[in-house]
């Protein structure tokens, strides 16, 4: 994508962390090639930010924002029954029109270091509260031990979200 001068210096810088990450990796991201990508100063780069994580981590939150906004007006707009296979195409439709930002999302962070990790793990509780939150509205008719271990793994928010669906499943099924 090309950068264009019109936009503010931040989000030039954000939109080329974006480009870069999912391009060249998280690491291989350097100021130099970012500042060139948005065609800022590196005294501008550092006016916005302390180091290249902190672009990184504010290029990410923007991002699962969005996606979590996604998610959330998709959830909104369905039954709760519904919820699963609307969160899961409004997941595959940013991915899709969005590849960049969802590789950012979810394997760029890996190699970003704890605090873009965590970032991760708060994308990933919000996508499960909306999902629950809209269950909730229904009577559950079982429960469904799910580890904890099997949640606390680093996976990808749609793994964590299956198996928040399959528990919701197993109520269904559990009175049938």
């Amino acid at each position: 994508m090309t950068q264009t001068t019109q936009s503010p210096p931040r989000e030039r810088a954000l939109r080329a962390m974006t480009e870069l990450a999912a391009v060249n990796g998280y690491s291989q991201s350097t100021v130099a090639l970012l500042t060139k990508r948005a065609r800022i100063s590196r005294t501008t780069f550092y006016e916005y930010f302390k180091d290249r994580e902190e672009c990184f981590l504010a290029a990410q939150r923007q991002l699962a924002d969005e996606l979590a906004s996604t998610v959330e007006r998709a959830a909104a707009d369905v039954p709760p029954d519904d919820v699963w296979p609307a969160v899961l195409g409004a997941m595959i439709e940013f991915a899709s029109e969005r590849p960049d930002a969802m590789r950012v999302l979810t394997h760029e962070v890996l190699g970003a270091g704890p605090r873009a990790q965590d970032q991760r793990e708060g994308l990933m509780v919000r996508i499960e509260q909306t999902i629950e939150a809209s269950w909730s509205q229904t009577t559950p008719r079982g429960t469904l031990d799910v580890p904890a271990t099997a949640l606390s793994r680093p996976c990808c928010a749609c793994c964590r979200c299956a198996c928040a669906a399959a528990g919701a499943i197993w109520r269904t099924c559990a009175t049938a």
